[in-house]
Formats: C-alpha cells, sequence, structure tokens
C-alpha cells in the first residue's frame, strides 16, 4: 500500500511543479540523465526533481550529497526506501555521508523515500544540516556513526528542517545517537521513530535553544536513554510514545523495518497519529496475547485535585511473571507511559498473586480522556516478548465537555442557546448556542432549585455558534434525576435560559 501512495505523491509532484521544470532520471549503474546523483544535482533547475530508480548507489558522486541550495526534489521513484538506498560505506579512515544541506536550503529542497546506511563523519554520519530547513519525508536512517555529535542526524546553525515518517535505526554517536540539535536550531519531527542507537541518547542537544519538537513519535530501546533531558517533557503529549515499534526485522529481511500488525506504530491503536514510521505493516506478530489483571487507584479522578499520579497494580495470568514486565513499554489506552520509577513487585492487595506496581502521572491521564463519569482505562505492555492486557474503570469528574463549532446559518448578534427538549436515558442533549462577540462564556446546567449540577463550558471563547453535548450527569459523573433542567448561557452581555425535559 505504501508504495503506490508513494509514487502517486511524486506524481502529483510532478504534475503541480512549473511548466519548465523537469524529471531527471538517474540509475545506480550510471544510465540515465546523468551518471551520478552529483551530477544529477548540478544539471536540475529550481522545481526540477532527481527522480532515483531503484538499487544501490555507493561512491562518489552518490555519498556527501549537497543540493547547493536549489529547491528541488530528491526523490526514490518507486516510493519504497527499502529498494533505494545510498550506501556511503563510510568507516574509520573515510568520511562519507549521506547528505549535507549547508547553502540555505528551504522548505522546497526536498529529500524523499530513500534509506541511507553506512554513513560516518564528525558530526551527522547520515545526514548534516547547518543554517538550513528542507522537507525529508519517508526515509530510513540506519546504522550510521558520528564520532563526536549526531549519528543520523545533525543540525547547526538556526536550521529548521521538517522531518515526517521516518525511522532511525541503530545510529551511534557519542551525543545524539540518532539526533543532535545546536546553535538556534529547532528540528521538528511527525510520524517518526527514533530507534536503538548503538551509543548515545535517542536525541542530545547543545543548547536550551536547540530542542526538537516532536508530534506523534516513537523513541525506544535507545543505548543511552529515550525521552531524556530536555525532552522528556514531550513523552504522553501530542501523540508521543515509548514502545516497542515492534520491528519485522528477520521476519521480513526484505523490508526489515516494517511493523508488525500489532505495533503501537501501525496507527491502529493511535488513529489520531495514522502511521509511524518509514514501513508499513510487513509481518504478523507471533507476539501471545497475555491477560492481564488491573487494579487504578483512585477509583476517582478529579481535575480539580492536587494529586500528582495514580497507582496501577498488574496480575498476570499463571505461567507468567510481573517481575518480567518491561516498565519502559506500560501505557494506558496506548498513549500515557508510566513512570520508569518507582516501581515494584509485591503483594500488594494480599491475594496471594504478585502484583506489579506502576504509576502514571495524573495529569497525563486526564488529558487522554475526553468523557466525564465512569471511564474504562486499558493498560497494555510487554511481559518477556509477548504483550499484556487489562482495563480498569475509574470516575473523571469536572472535565469541561468538548464544544464544537457549527459553521452553518448567519453571523449573530444576540445570545441564544437551543438545548433539545427531552433527554432519555442512554442519550446525550446537543446543545446548540451563540456567542455574539468574543469575550468569557459560561454554559451550566440548573435544576429547578436553582442548583448548579454542571458546567460545561467555561472559557474565553470566539464570537460563533458551537455545540456541546450533555450526557446527563452532574459534576461528580453522576445520572442526574428525571425532572426539569435549564441550560444557562452566560456571555459578557446577557444571560439566556433553555429548559430540557430528563426522562429516566
Amino acid at each position: 500500500m505504501k508504495r503506490t501512495i508513494l509514487a502517486a505523491v511524486i506524481t502529483v509532484i510532478a504534475l503541480s511543479a512549473p511548466a519548465s521544470a523537469r524529471i531527471w532520471n538517474i540509475s545506480p549503474d550510471g544510465s540515465g540523465d546523468a551518471p551520478t546523483i552529483k551530477a544529477g544535482v548540478d544539471l536540475a533547475a529550481p522545481g526540477d526533481i532527481v527522480l532515483l530508480a531503484d538499487g544501490v548507489y555507493t561512491g562518489s558522486g552518490n555519498t556527501d550529497i549537497s543540493y547547493n541550495g536549489k529547491a528541488i526534489t530528491i526523490a526514490s521513484a518507486s516510493g519504497n526506501p527499502f529498494d533505494c538506498v545510498i550506501d556511503c560505506q563510510g568507516s574509520g579512515n573515510t568520511y562519507s555521508r549521506g547528505f549535507l544541506f549547508y547553502s540555505g536550503e528551504g522548505p522546497g529542497s526536498v529529500l524523499e523515500s530513500v534509506m541511507i546506511i553506512n554513513g560516518y563523519g564528525y558530526e551527522g554520519g547520515g545526514i548534516w544540516c547547518w543554517r538550513a530547513s528542507p522537507t525529508i519525508r519517508n526515509c530510513i536512517i540506519a546504522g550510521n556513526v558520528a564520532t563526536h555529535a549526531g549519528g543520523g542526524l545533525y543540525c547547526g546553525g538556526s536550521s529548521r528542517p521538517v522531518l515526517s515518517n521516518i525511522t532511525f535505526f541503530e545510529n551511534a554517536a557519542t551525543r545524539g545517537g540518532s539526533i543532535y540539535s545546536t546553535d538556534d536550531s529547532d528540528p521538528e519531527f511527525h510520524n517518526s521513530i527514533i530507534s536503538y542507537t548503538l551509543s548515545g541518547a535517542a536525541v542530545s542537544v547543545g543548547d536550551a535553544f536547540s530542542i526538537p519538537t516532536f508530534y506523534c513519535c516513537d523513541i525506544y530501546g535507545n543505548a543511552d536513554g529515550d525521552w531524556t533531558g530536555s525532552i522528556a517533557n514531550q513523552l504522553g503529549v501530542n501523540g508521543n510514545m515509548c514502545l516497542d515499534p515492534l520491528f519485522c526485522l528477520e521476519d521480513n529481511p526484505d523490508a526489515p523495518f516494517t511493523i508488525a500488525d500489532c505495533s503501537p506504530c501501525s496507527g491502529i491503536s493511535h488513529p489520531e497519529c495514522g502511521l509511524v514510521g518509514a514501513g508499513d505493516i510487513g509481518c504478523v506478530s507471533s507476539a501471545v496475547a497475555v491477560e492481564a489483571a488491573v487494579d487504578i487507584t483512585p477509583e476517582t479522578l478529579n481535575v480539580k485535585s492536587r494529586g500528582r499520579y495514580i497507582t496501577c497494580y498488574i496480575e498476570l495470568e499463571a505461567g507468567y511473571d510481573v517481575g518480567d514486565i518491561d516498565v519502559s513499554t506500560v501505557t494506558i489506552n496506548g498513549e500515557v507511559a508510566a513512570e520508569q520509577a518507582p516501581t515494584g513487585v509485591g503483594d500488594f492487595d494480599g491475594d496471594g498473586i504478585p502484583d506489579r506496581m506502576v504509576k502514571f502521572r495524573r495529569q497525563a491521564v486526564l488529558d487522554a480522556v475526553d468523557e466525564t463519569g465512569w471511564v474504562e482505562l486499558v493498560v497494555s505492555g510487554l511481559v518477556g516478548e509477548d504483550m499484556f492486557e487489562g482495563a480498569d474503570t475509574v470516575r473523571v469528574m469536572g472535565k469541561t465537555a468538548k464544544k464544537v463549532p457549527v459553521d452553518d446559518g448567519p453571523q449573530v448578534t444576540t445570545a441564544a442557546i437551543n438545548p433539545p427538549s427531552v433527554l432519555t436515558t442512554g442519550s446525550e442533549a446537543t446543545i446548540v448556542y451563540c456567542v455574539p462577540e468574543a469575550g468569557h462564556a459560561r454554559l451550566t446546567i440548573f435544576d429547578v432549585t436553582g442548583r448548579a449540577v454542571t458546567t460545561l463550558v467555561e472559557e474565553s471563547s470566539a464570537a460563533g455558534t458551537f455545540s456541546v453535548d450533555w450526557d446527563g450527569c452532574d459534576r461528580y459523573g453522576e445520572r442526574v434525576a428525571s425532572g426539569v433542567y435549564f441550560a444557562s448561557l452566560e456571555t459578557s452581555k446577557e444571560v439566556v435560559t433553555g429548559k430540557i425535559m430528563v426522562v429516566r
């Protein structure tokens, strides 16, 4: 599937290029429009595409490739990075890297769908980026070494490249085994896997002004740490995770960095992110599904509480040892990672069955839950090579309901509220309301005595028409009794009210 999609992307690039743009076809054997990739770049004009036939590119002219400041695209013709390989053949005696961006390249300088291997350099074993901000998509950067910093990628001199669907694997450096950022650089990563450095942490920075930003990224299994140092606070937000990507490796030798069907990077467990990394699903997992009994405390999570952690106790089915649980893989809902410490093993509930105790940051769990009332939380992770999973329910209190903009209709000039007349058991009331001008807005449900039951919206709102759902519960997550209730909208100018009849 990925091959077809990426080939289509390249076609779109070609069709949308200026009429004067050209595609320069390059082959590993030297045939085509130019004998090497470098020669193709020299011939290319802004907007052109240097299109690489499948194969392995080596030697002079096919490594240490500079774009020379040109807004051109270098891409695999097939769209499959496993079949289009830049083998730098670097070693302790020979510095040889894949790509060098140092001539002010911007987003129009695009690298797409290639694999860069065996690079070797002082900085940036695979890619070196200095005062440049290229776009890099669907690439594999594996087995590259930097003697100083940035085994896979080095960014310096206020570089701001944007990288998406990249897989980093077994790169090495003293500082930043996969990625190093310094000198006011700010690389941005989307849907990428940064994994298994042979030396160095996954990501290191040279100063406080050079912190990379990650969205829907999986950083896992790196020699000297994953989400460490200046990027630690990005774990568990924006879809970021620390889970075994479950590469196929020997199960798919032609495409080893594809992922198993049950991988957390497949997009199934994180549909909001989609596919993470450069490899699509390429094998079926042989992991056994292990049943777990899960107990989460406290049972009630109140937004207004000041507790820092929630605690989870995990028991496994017979034949498995909770001491073998890899805490770095344990998550809630596949999104919120467990803290690495404190953790412990013991019979905490006194039932004669050993438990593994782990903790999660309470706020991260609340941020990952969109509902109020009783909510199921799924806890999963690895025990040995097998995946365990179990669930518990907790009561979430005090979260503000999610509002949705309503685009239809003319611009409003007065506040208005339009709740449904009846709310029955098992349904939700969608309340449409209008805010005439930007300012504070509060939407509260009251009972007939005037007591505030719950507040659905309280914020500084833009002007417009919105809707919000009420599930018929009070602020504690308990269903309200049958009777008459009032939805009241208070804006900076006026208060309007609508009636709802709750029928149980």
